[in-house]
């Protein structure tokens, strides 16, 4: 939004300016500022935290329940924060067995992808929904 916002301010100046020619170059500059920001930001890892902390604070104090279906459909971006997540010891039990199955799945996922390039689909997600601590094991590599 922010590129959006500065991409108008720029047009609005250049009609001012009587220099619509710039406009083209204008746009370019903040293509590629948003392009740029993309990969420096790491909106997935951004969707998991957020996604996290909307669990642990709820709205309007009501708890939300964590989305961890969505997880599986972040890319590998997201596996930072996932483990991150995963092994931060101040959340919730229930929260960090969801992170795990969600870690779990995406382990599967690759190891398949590995395996047999051409098979697709996701692991079922049920089988691993309530990943306790002592099969935390199948998370390590």
């Amino acid at each position: 939004m922010i590129w959006l916002a500065i991409l108008l301010v720029a047009v609005a100046v250049l009609e001012w300016l009587k220099k619509e020619r710039a406009i083209g170059f204008a746009l370019m500059l903040a293509s590629l500022g948003f392009v740029v920001s993309l990969g420096v930001l790491n909106v997935e890892a951004f969707i998991v935290r957020q996604n996290i902390q909307r669990e642990i604070k709820g709205y309007d104090d009501v708890p939300l329940r964590l989305d961890s279906q969505y997880f599986l459909n972040l890319s590998d971006d997201a596996v930072p924060a996932l483990v991150a997540g995963f092994q931060n010891n101040s959340l919730t039990d229930s929260v960090r067995e969801e992170l795990g199955a969600a870690l779990a799945c995406k382990r599967y996922e690759h190891e398949s992808d590995l395996e047999h390039p051409r098979r697709g689909g996701v692991f079922l997600f049920a089988v691993l929904f309530r990943l306790s601590e002592k099969h935390s094991y199948l998370l390590v590599a």
